[in-house]
């Protein structure tokens, strides 16, 4: 009940918080796919490597500082790409995601990073979900099983911020006590009835 009753206060927040104007997020929907199919981008998934190479082209005269492809992508990049396989294995700024395997979401073999990217710019997508199937609670890093294909130790969100605030001369790293800490802050775990 307590959950339920913080979740419901949270949507009757006002609708103050504006979106940040330094992040941009692009989806892909079921247009976007059928434009694709129509244009005779041929791939793998819902993003092809035609479009995912015109995409990284397009972002690029907004100057990203960093760049998070939240897309699955457990296959190669096409021999007739070489410039996307160049570009994700070199674009310092590029992240990708995989899936540490889980018995209880099935997708218990894991998925494997994108081929292309290099282990330290590879993260996981995980999260961990409360008994309501609901997540309230964000996982910064895990210890993957050792035959799993997606051997991240880092989340998504906290590779992009920790490469964002990098750049801003703001780093973060892990305490010996295994806390995070940005900048001179640290973020101690919170235990049971922490409100």
């Amino acid at each position: 009940w307590e959950l339920q009753a913080y979740d419901h206060l949270m949507q009757l927040r006002p609708a103050v918080e504006r979106s940040d104007p330094r992040l941009l997020v692009v989806t892909v929907d079921e247009a976007d796919i059928h434009y694709q199919n129509q244009k005779g981008m041929k791939g793998i998934g819902s993003l092809s490597d035609q479009a995912l190479i015109q995409l990284l082209q397009k972002l690029e005269q907004y100057q990203p500082k960093t760049i998070g492809l939240d897309i699955y992508r457990d296959f190669g990049v096409d021999s007739n790409y070489p410039d996307l396989a160049n570009r994700l294995q070199q674009d310092e700024r590029i992240y990708a995601v995989c899936k540490v395997p889980a018995d209880f979401d099935g997708a218990s073999d894991g998925i494997h990073p994108p081929y292309e990217v290099p282990t330290e710019r590879q993260s996981f997508s995980d999260f961990v979900a409360d008994y309501d199937e609901i997540p309230r609670r964000q996982l910064l890093y895990l210890t993957p099983p050792p035959k799993s294909p997606c051997t991240a130790e880092y989340a998504f969100s906290l590779q992009l911020a920790r490469h964002y605030l990098r750049d801003k001369g703001i780093t973060a790293d892990i305490t010996p006590e295994e806390y995070l800490q940005i900048g001179k802050v640290v973020f101690q775990p919170l235990k049971e009835h922490t409100s």
